[in-house]
């Protein structure tokens, strides 16, 4: 019974490991890394996100959307969505979306798109097509998300449901 035990305080936790190896659980994750919504430009021409995870790691099945404020689940809406299928991050781990002034994008979006304050962004897996113009808010595949405020208040309904 003793010998039991002991395999079992030893095997347990191995099984458990293999499990999550098994299930990508270990896996490095891609997370939002920076957010700069208002350049002091005009129009705002310096907007980026940048994202950063593993080196060169496919980006396939990951989406950039966002959001506009709102005070309720119907006002705060996806007003764009970025597809990052056949994208990866660079040798270090970064991948940008910006205005074309930032220089460098991975993929780029026209100035000003990105809004000024009380709203937000966010990393989904799945697909582009679950984040048409006006979808509303979700957590369904939520990996990250940055919600902020310029010279707007922070948006407390978006900082609560993401």
């Amino acid at each position: 019974m003793r010998l039991l035990q002991n395999l079992s305080h030893r095997v347990f936790p191995l099984l458990a490991l293999l499990f999550l190896a098994a299930s990508g659980a270990s896996a490095q994750q891609v997370f939002l890394n920076e957010v700069d919504a208002d350049s002091y430009t005009v129009p705002d021409s310096l907007e980026f996100v940048e994202l950063f995870g593993a080196p060169d790691q496919p980006l396939d099945g990951h989406i950039v959307v966002f959001y506009k404020g709102g005070g309720s689940v119907l006002t705060s809406t996806a007003y764009a969505a970025f597809d990052l299928d056949g994208f990866q991050t660079d040798s270090a781990g970064f991948f940008l979306l910006a205005n074309p002034q930032v220089g460098g994008a991975d993929i780029e979006f026209e100035p000003g798109l990105l809004r000024d304050g009380g709203d937000a962004v966010a990393l989904f897996e799945g697909d582009s097509t679950d984040f048409p113009f006006g979808a509303l808010l979700t957590t369904n595949g939520l990996l990250d998300a940055v919600v902020y405020g310029t010279a707007d208040q922070t948006n407390p309904f978006l900082i609560d449901s993401l």
